[in-house]
């Protein structure tokens, strides 16, 4: 006999069904990939987009994702994170389209702002779904471990891809961009198949302001959550400003274009370790594999900065590895600490800060690597990066002290 949960209403939760979120949450987020990222810049360039319109393409992206981030978050709370997720792929599938099809700049500014649509409907939606569903089942400290081998699967279908699209792009440099549409209407399909958690059927839904202004209210209130997102935002930044040197670094150590997927498969399998063993890190490490991510970007970008041969593409992979253990590390930190009805919202607090901040330093990171030998400017990042850490990591260890010592029941990453 099946057991159930009942709620208000007479809802009711199957936990068979729920057991089957994770299998589909590993089917999503494995073929929610888009395989572009080696040819990106190429195939702008190609499409007649010069370097500075190539920045300015995802500042606009990032303002898309700041005005649209917490709206979209709180209807993913409010409405139903498998809703959000649905409409996220369409939104994603439609910006990929736009530029197959088209060769226009304003029509581009188009399909960034359905980038920054689908992206926003999928912060924070697809993780609280998940974190919510392994809460259900009382399994909630897999959390980092199951975020970590999904985004290990899907690495490594990019690790592969990345081989394979170096080729396509040869042959049409639209077959890319096709591909990750495939992918990601394969993707939406999954998101069909999710069951709403308890918290989402369950609860009688507040009023849209009020949720918002209540979740804005707990992230000021909250010292700790408000350290984690700071922390998680200036890794981020680090992170996406890392990804745009790859290309020109590599020019300027003399690396062939055409070896440019070879390497990025490389760089995704190293993602795909890094992702597949952040749940041993966290443990080994405790709150010290925060500055063990950061660490990783700052030695990368100091090592290239002082390398000039074409073996200094191999310190990518120290930020590669990084990426891998970034999402599900910072993750289980912020879902450790926030309300289950205000999960996604506040998540989406902290990927709107994360984009803002992006949003605004994108057109000065295009001017900076116009102006600044590509080299040297890994250099004065890498000072930059080790600065801004220092600073922010004995702020965190302050905000995590101190709530500790406020609570006798600390969660498993407290010191």
């Amino acid at each position: 006999m099946r057991k159930f949960k009942y709620y208000k209403g007479g809802n009711k939760v199957n936990n068979k069904h729920l057991k089957k979120n994770i299998v589909i949450y590993y089917l999503y987020l494995g073929f929610g990939v888009r395989l572009i990222a080696p040819i990106v810049v190429l195939f702008l360039l190609d499409k007649g987009i010069s370097f500075t319109q190539i920045m300015m393409l995802q500042s606009i992206n990032a303002v898309s994702i700041v005005l649209l981030e917490v709206p979209t978050g709180a209807i993913a709370d409010l409405v139903g994170r498998k809703f959000s997720l649905m409409i996220s792929s369409i939104m994603l599938i439609i910006g990929l389209i736009i530029y197959v099809v088209t060769r226009n700049f304003y029509l581009f500014i188009l399909a960034e702002i359905m980038f920054g649509l689908g992206l926003s409907f999928k912060s924070g939606a697809d993780s609280a779904l998940l974190y919510d569903t392994l809460k259900e089942l009382k399994r909630e400290e897999e959390f980092s471990s199951i975020q970590g081998k999904a985004l290990f699967y899907a690495l490594l279908l990019q690790s592969v891809g990345s081989i394979i699209i170096g080729y396509l792009y040869n042959i049409n440099v639209n077959l890319p961009y096709i591909v990750s549409i495939g992918l990601l209407t394969i993707s939406g399909v999954f998101t069909i198949f999710f069951t709403e958690t308890h918290a989402q059927i369950g609860e009688e839904k507040s009023n849209y302001y009020k949720h918002v202004k209540s979740s804005a209210a707990y992230v000021m209130k909250h010292h700790k959550i408000r350290a984690i997102i700071m922390y998680s935002v200036f890794i981020y930044i680090i992170w996406r400003i890392g990804f745009w040197y790859y290309q020109p670094y590599m020019k300027a150590v003399y690396i062939d274009a055409k070896y440019f997927g070879i390497l990025f498969s490389i760089f995704n399998l190293a993602a795909a370790i890094g992702s597949r063993n952040a749940n041993v890190i966290m443990k080994r490490l405790k709150n010290k594999s925060l500055l063990f991510l950061a660490s990783l970007f700052i030695s990368s970008f100091l090592m290239m900065g002082m390398t000039r041969l074409y073996i200094g593409a191999f310190f990518i992979l120290f930020q590669e590895f990084a990426r891998g253990i970034r999402r599900p590390l910072l993750l289980k930190y912020v879902n450790d600490n926030i309300p289950t009805d205000k999960r996604a919202t506040i998540i989406s607090f902290k990927s709107l800060c994360e984009n803002l901040t992006v949003a605004v330093l994108y057109p000065l990171i295009g001017v900076l690597m116009d102006q600044i030998d590509i080299v040297n400017l890994h250099l004065y990042t890498g000072i930059i990066a080790l600065v801004g850490t220092i600073g922010l990591y004995k702020y965190l260890l302050k905000e995590l002290q101190s709530s500790k010592s406020n609570n006798n029941n600390a969660s498993y990453l407290e010191l």
